[in-house]
Protein backbone atom coordinates (compact mmCIF):
# COMPACT_ATOMS: atom_id res chain seq x y z
CA UNK A 1 0.00 0.00 0.00
CA UNK A 2 1.26 3.79 -0.50
CA UNK A 3 2.71 5.75 2.02
CA UNK A 4 -0.74 8.22 2.83
CA UNK A 5 1.99 11.27 2.88
CA UNK A 6 0.41 13.11 0.31
CA UNK A 7 -2.99 13.37 2.08
CA UNK A 8 -1.81 14.35 5.25
CA UNK A 9 -0.77 17.59 4.76
CA UNK A 10 -1.28 20.67 6.14
CA UNK A 11 -3.31 23.41 4.75
CA UNK A 12 -0.47 25.59 4.24
CA UNK A 13 1.41 22.64 1.60
CA UNK A 14 -1.93 21.29 0.49
CA UNK A 15 -2.75 24.16 -2.09
CA UNK A 16 0.49 23.97 -3.78
CA UNK A 17 0.65 19.76 -4.00
CA UNK A 18 -2.53 19.54 -5.15
CA UNK A 19 -1.78 22.10 -7.95
CA UNK A 20 1.32 20.03 -9.06
CA UNK A 21 -0.97 16.77 -8.70
CA UNK A 22 -3.08 18.20 -11.30
CA UNK A 23 -1.03 19.66 -13.45
CA UNK A 24 1.01 16.16 -14.00
CA UNK A 25 -1.69 14.07 -13.88
CA UNK A 26 -2.59 12.87 -17.35
CA UNK A 27 -5.21 14.30 -19.76
CA UNK A 28 -8.68 12.58 -20.06
CA UNK A 29 -9.08 11.10 -23.07
CA UNK A 30 -10.44 12.71 -26.16
CA UNK A 31 -13.73 11.05 -27.39
CA UNK A 32 -12.75 9.83 -30.80
CA UNK A 33 -14.85 10.50 -33.38
CA UNK A 34 -15.04 8.08 -36.33
CA UNK A 35 -15.55 10.72 -39.80
CA UNK A 36 -16.86 8.38 -42.07
CA UNK A 37 -20.19 7.16 -40.15
CA UNK A 38 -21.30 11.28 -39.76
CA UNK A 39 -20.36 11.78 -43.23
CA UNK A 40 -22.86 9.26 -44.75
CA UNK A 41 -25.64 10.02 -41.96
CA UNK A 42 -25.33 6.49 -39.94
CA UNK A 43 -24.00 7.76 -36.54
CA UNK A 44 -26.63 10.65 -35.15
CA UNK A 45 -24.42 10.39 -32.25
CA UNK A 46 -21.63 12.06 -33.82
CA UNK A 47 -23.67 14.82 -34.99
CA UNK A 48 -23.53 16.39 -31.10
CA UNK A 49 -20.04 15.85 -30.62
CA UNK A 50 -17.03 18.79 -30.12
CA UNK A 51 -16.80 20.58 -33.41
CA UNK A 52 -12.75 20.40 -32.73
CA UNK A 53 -12.82 16.81 -32.55
CA UNK A 54 -14.95 16.86 -35.67
CA UNK A 55 -12.62 19.46 -37.16
CA UNK A 56 -9.38 16.96 -36.12
CA UNK A 57 -10.55 14.03 -37.53
CA UNK A 58 -11.23 15.87 -41.05
CA UNK A 59 -7.34 17.05 -40.76
CA UNK A 60 -6.40 13.65 -40.74
CA UNK A 61 -8.22 13.01 -43.75
CA UNK A 62 -7.03 15.83 -45.42
CA UNK A 63 -9.82 18.56 -44.91
CA UNK A 64 -9.23 22.08 -44.06
CA UNK A 65 -12.12 23.43 -41.80
CA UNK A 66 -13.72 26.84 -40.90
CA UNK A 67 -15.45 27.27 -37.63
CA UNK A 68 -18.11 29.90 -37.21
CA UNK A 69 -19.80 30.47 -33.79
CA UNK A 70 -22.95 32.51 -32.89
CA UNK A 71 -25.08 32.82 -29.48
CA UNK A 72 -27.37 29.91 -30.84
CA UNK A 73 -25.67 27.67 -32.52
CA UNK A 74 -21.62 26.52 -34.09
CA UNK A 75 -20.96 25.79 -37.50
CA UNK A 76 -18.09 24.04 -39.18
CA UNK A 77 -17.44 23.96 -43.32
CA UNK A 78 -15.05 21.69 -44.64
CA UNK A 79 -13.15 21.42 -48.39
CA UNK A 80 -10.86 19.45 -49.67
CA UNK A 81 -9.76 15.94 -48.03
CA UNK A 82 -9.60 12.51 -49.14
CA UNK A 83 -12.23 9.90 -48.33
CA UNK A 84 -15.52 8.70 -49.80
CA UNK A 85 -18.73 7.64 -48.19
CA UNK A 86 -21.28 5.90 -49.67
CA UNK A 87 -19.27 4.90 -52.77
CA UNK A 88 -18.44 8.62 -54.06
CA UNK A 89 -15.85 10.97 -52.98
CA UNK A 90 -16.61 14.06 -50.17
CA UNK A 91 -15.71 17.28 -51.83
CA UNK A 92 -17.24 19.25 -48.94
CA UNK A 93 -19.77 19.32 -45.68
CA UNK A 94 -20.97 21.54 -43.32
CA UNK A 95 -22.32 20.52 -39.85
CA UNK A 96 -24.65 22.86 -38.02
CA UNK A 97 -25.35 22.76 -34.32
CA UNK A 98 -27.65 23.80 -32.05
CA UNK A 99 -27.70 24.81 -28.52
CA UNK A 100 -30.06 23.08 -27.38
CA UNK A 101 -28.99 19.70 -29.56
CA UNK A 102 -30.33 19.95 -32.94
CA UNK A 103 -28.04 19.27 -35.93
CA UNK A 104 -28.22 19.50 -39.50
CA UNK A 105 -25.81 18.17 -41.98
CA UNK A 106 -24.98 18.52 -45.82
CA UNK A 107 -22.56 16.64 -47.51
CA UNK A 108 -21.12 17.23 -51.11
CA UNK A 109 -20.29 13.80 -52.56
CA UNK A 110 -18.91 13.41 -56.43
CA UNK A 111 -21.59 11.20 -57.58
CA UNK A 112 -25.14 10.73 -58.81
CA UNK A 113 -27.74 10.93 -56.67
CA UNK A 114 -29.40 7.96 -57.71
CA UNK A 115 -26.40 6.15 -56.79
CA UNK A 116 -25.70 7.58 -53.54
CA UNK A 117 -29.48 7.14 -52.73
CA UNK A 118 -28.66 3.25 -53.27
CA UNK A 119 -25.94 3.06 -51.27
CA UNK A 120 -27.73 5.12 -48.46
CA UNK A 121 -30.41 2.22 -48.53
CA UNK A 122 -28.16 -0.54 -48.44
CA UNK A 123 -26.18 0.21 -45.87
CA UNK A 124 -29.48 0.82 -43.11
CA UNK A 125 -30.04 -2.89 -43.02
CA UNK A 126 -30.51 -2.93 -38.89
CA UNK A 127 -33.92 -1.43 -37.77
CA UNK A 128 -32.16 -0.70 -34.10
CA UNK A 129 -29.87 1.77 -35.99
CA UNK A 130 -32.37 3.34 -37.93
CA UNK A 131 -31.00 6.67 -37.61
CA UNK A 132 -33.43 9.16 -35.52
CA UNK A 133 -34.22 12.00 -37.87
CA UNK A 134 -34.34 12.88 -41.61
CA UNK A 135 -31.89 11.45 -44.22
CA UNK A 136 -31.99 12.56 -47.87
CA UNK A 137 -30.38 13.21 -51.23
CA UNK A 138 -30.59 15.76 -53.38
CA UNK A 139 -29.04 17.31 -56.87
CA UNK A 140 -26.63 20.29 -56.20
CA UNK A 141 -26.06 23.13 -58.59
CA UNK A 142 -23.06 21.68 -60.00
CA UNK A 143 -24.38 18.36 -60.83
CA UNK A 144 -23.24 16.00 -57.63
CA UNK A 145 -25.26 14.65 -55.05
CA UNK A 146 -25.88 16.06 -51.74
CA UNK A 147 -26.58 14.16 -48.49
CA UNK A 148 -28.62 16.28 -45.86
CA UNK A 149 -29.50 14.69 -42.47
CA UNK A 150 -31.03 16.59 -39.52
CA UNK A 151 -31.83 15.98 -36.06
CA UNK A 152 -34.55 18.40 -34.38
CA UNK A 153 -33.23 19.71 -30.97
CA UNK A 154 -35.61 20.40 -27.72
CA UNK A 155 -36.98 23.57 -27.95
CA UNK A 156 -39.73 23.18 -30.50
CA UNK A 157 -39.72 22.28 -34.56
CA UNK A 158 -40.13 24.96 -36.25
CA UNK A 159 -38.65 28.64 -37.50
CA UNK A 160 -38.97 31.49 -39.68
CA UNK A 161 -37.30 32.99 -42.68
CA UNK A 162 -37.64 36.81 -43.39
CA UNK A 163 -36.96 39.67 -45.69
CA UNK A 164 -37.33 42.28 -48.43
CA UNK A 165 -38.82 41.64 -51.97
CA UNK A 166 -37.73 43.76 -54.90
CA UNK A 167 -38.33 42.94 -58.49
CA UNK A 168 -36.40 45.03 -61.57
CA UNK A 169 -36.85 47.84 -59.26
CA UNK A 170 -40.51 47.93 -60.51
CA UNK A 171 -42.92 50.35 -58.28
CA UNK A 172 -45.58 49.27 -56.59
CA UNK A 173 -43.24 45.93 -55.82
CA UNK A 174 -45.31 43.27 -57.86
CA UNK A 175 -47.59 40.40 -56.36
CA UNK A 176 -45.39 37.82 -55.66
CA UNK A 177 -44.86 34.30 -54.51
CA UNK A 178 -42.36 33.39 -51.92
CA UNK A 179 -41.39 29.59 -51.45
CA UNK A 180 -39.17 28.18 -49.31
CA UNK A 181 -38.32 24.74 -50.62
CA UNK A 182 -36.88 22.20 -48.59
CA UNK A 183 -33.44 20.86 -49.94
CA UNK A 184 -34.49 17.25 -49.42
CA UNK A 185 -37.48 17.67 -50.98
CA UNK A 186 -37.82 20.78 -53.22
CA UNK A 187 -40.58 20.03 -55.03
CA UNK A 188 -42.62 20.61 -52.03
CA UNK A 189 -41.83 23.95 -51.05
CA UNK A 190 -43.83 26.17 -48.68
CA UNK A 191 -45.27 28.97 -49.99
CA UNK A 192 -46.65 32.41 -49.64
CA UNK A 193 -47.91 34.98 -51.82
CA UNK A 194 -47.81 38.98 -51.01
CA UNK A 195 -50.04 41.60 -52.45
CA UNK A 196 -49.03 44.37 -54.61
CA UNK A 197 -46.35 46.77 -53.29
CA UNK A 198 -46.05 44.31 -50.01
CA UNK A 199 -41.77 45.08 -49.58
CA UNK A 200 -41.50 42.47 -47.22
CA UNK A 201 -42.58 38.63 -46.53
CA UNK A 202 -42.26 36.66 -44.05
CA UNK A 203 -42.66 32.55 -43.88
CA UNK A 204 -43.79 30.59 -40.70
CA UNK A 205 -43.79 27.86 -39.02
CA UNK A 206 -40.80 25.84 -40.89
CA UNK A 207 -39.82 22.73 -39.91
CA UNK A 208 -36.44 22.55 -38.87
CA UNK A 209 -34.04 21.44 -41.63
CA UNK A 210 -32.28 23.49 -44.37
CA UNK A 211 -34.18 25.16 -47.25
CA UNK A 212 -33.91 27.65 -50.97
CA UNK A 213 -35.48 30.50 -51.18
CA UNK A 214 -37.48 32.00 -54.07
CA UNK A 215 -40.00 34.16 -55.45
CA UNK A 216 -41.88 34.52 -58.35
CA UNK A 217 -43.18 38.14 -59.93
CA UNK A 218 -47.24 37.37 -60.47
CA UNK A 219 -47.45 40.33 -62.69
CA UNK A 220 -45.04 42.38 -64.64
CA UNK A 221 -43.26 39.30 -65.02
CA UNK A 222 -43.43 38.54 -69.28
CA UNK A 223 -40.27 36.65 -69.26
CA UNK A 224 -41.24 34.79 -66.28
CA UNK A 225 -38.36 35.32 -64.14
CA UNK A 226 -37.74 33.73 -61.06
CA UNK A 227 -35.86 35.83 -58.10
CA UNK A 228 -33.57 33.75 -55.69
CA UNK A 229 -31.44 33.65 -52.86
CA UNK A 230 -28.03 33.11 -54.33
CA UNK A 231 -24.24 34.14 -54.29
CA UNK A 232 -23.22 34.83 -57.92
CA UNK A 233 -20.58 32.17 -59.55
CA UNK A 234 -19.64 33.81 -62.96
CA UNK A 235 -20.84 35.82 -65.76
CA UNK A 236 -22.46 33.90 -68.69
CA UNK A 237 -22.55 34.39 -72.33
CA UNK A 238 -25.71 34.99 -73.82
CA UNK A 239 -27.74 32.15 -74.71
CA UNK A 240 -24.90 29.90 -73.12
CA UNK A 241 -27.28 27.33 -71.10
CA UNK A 242 -24.92 24.94 -70.04
CA UNK A 243 -23.39 27.90 -67.69
CA UNK A 244 -24.49 28.01 -64.27
CA UNK A 245 -24.63 32.28 -63.24
CA UNK A 246 -25.19 31.31 -59.53
CA UNK A 247 -25.40 29.01 -56.79
CA UNK A 248 -28.49 28.91 -54.74
CA UNK A 249 -27.94 29.41 -51.12
CA UNK A 250 -29.06 27.72 -48.23
CA UNK A 251 -31.01 28.56 -45.39
CA UNK A 252 -30.53 26.46 -42.38
CA UNK A 253 -33.61 26.65 -40.13
CA UNK A 254 -33.52 25.89 -36.20
CA UNK A 255 -36.36 25.53 -33.74
CA UNK A 256 -37.47 28.91 -32.97
CA UNK A 257 -35.03 30.89 -35.29
CA UNK A 258 -35.85 33.52 -37.06
CA UNK A 259 -33.26 34.26 -40.23
CA UNK A 260 -33.93 37.77 -41.37
CA UNK A 261 -32.66 39.65 -44.79
CA UNK A 262 -32.85 36.46 -46.80
CA UNK A 263 -33.46 38.17 -49.79
CA UNK A 264 -34.28 36.81 -53.02
CA UNK A 265 -32.34 39.32 -55.22
CA UNK A 266 -30.43 37.49 -58.00
CA UNK A 267 -33.09 37.18 -61.29
CA UNK A 268 -32.67 33.99 -63.74
CA UNK A 269 -34.87 32.71 -66.01
CA UNK A 270 -35.15 29.28 -65.35
CA UNK A 271 -34.86 27.59 -62.06
CA UNK A 272 -31.21 26.18 -61.09
CA UNK A 273 -31.20 22.10 -61.17
CA UNK A 274 -32.53 21.72 -57.43
CA UNK A 275 -35.30 23.37 -57.97
CA UNK A 276 -36.59 22.41 -61.42
CA UNK A 277 -39.86 20.24 -61.42
CA UNK A 278 -40.54 17.57 -63.74
CA UNK A 279 -42.24 18.13 -66.98
CA UNK A 280 -45.55 19.17 -66.95
CA UNK A 281 -45.14 21.02 -63.28
CA UNK A 282 -45.75 24.67 -63.07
Amino acid sequence: MGSPTLYATTAATSAPLLLAALMLAPAAPAMAVSLQPLLACQDSQALSADPAQIAAAAADLGFTCQHRDSPRRHSLHCTGGNTQVLGSRVQEFTLSQTRDGGATLSVALAGRPADVQARLAQSQTDPAQEFPGSREVGLREDGIAELNCQRSGAHGSTGAIAGTLDFRGVQPVPAMRVCAAPVSTPETPICMQTRRGDRHYRLEDLPAGSYYLTAFALENNPNRLFAVHAQPLRDCAPGDSACTPARLQKIEVHPGERHDNIDPDTLLPDLPPPLRRPAGGQ
